[in-house]
């Protein structure tokens, strides 16, 4: 137990590095959870139009993307995205490993807004749409 402690639990060495880790990881935190959430919402809209329309050769690929982006985990989307497209991420991005985080977090985002938006638009009665609106619904 005394070497967990000592390994895992050094008060001096956590507290000594604390302030590094925050200035950095608050910094990279913040601008990926933004980056990401903006492109997410952005996404987000083309598969709710596609469901939302009823077109069957619309809807059908739609609902694959969001079936498959929801239930993979992140890690999994992130390491396909920095690994798998590592060639394509440094054609487009260069060696910047931002870019690549975002796109796989807006992708994941993507797909659980896509579901947010569909939810919300269904909720809405017919009744309640414009006539202009109504023949989509």
């Amino acid at each position: 137990m005394k070497a967990f402690l000592q390994n895992f639990l050094d008060w001096q060495l956590l507290t000594g590095s604390l302030p590094s880790l925050l200035e950095t990881g608050l910094v990279n935190m913040l601008v990926l959870s933004l980056f990401s959430t903006l492109l997410g919402i952005i996404a987000g809209m083309v598969p709710v139009l596609m469901v939302v329309s009823h077109m069957r050769w619309l809807e059908a690929p739609a609902r694959v993307f969001v079936e498959v982006f929801r239930g993979l985990p992140a890690a999994l989307v992130i390491l396909l995205m920095g690994q798998e497209l590592a060639p394509v991420g440094l054609a487009v991005f260069g060696p910047n490993p931002y870019p690549p985080a975002i796109v796989a977090l807006g992708l994941i985002s993507s797909a659980y807004i896509a579901e947010i938006f569909r939810s919300g638009i269904q909720s809405v009665g017919k009744g309640q749409l414009s006539p202009r609106v109504r023949r989509w619904a």
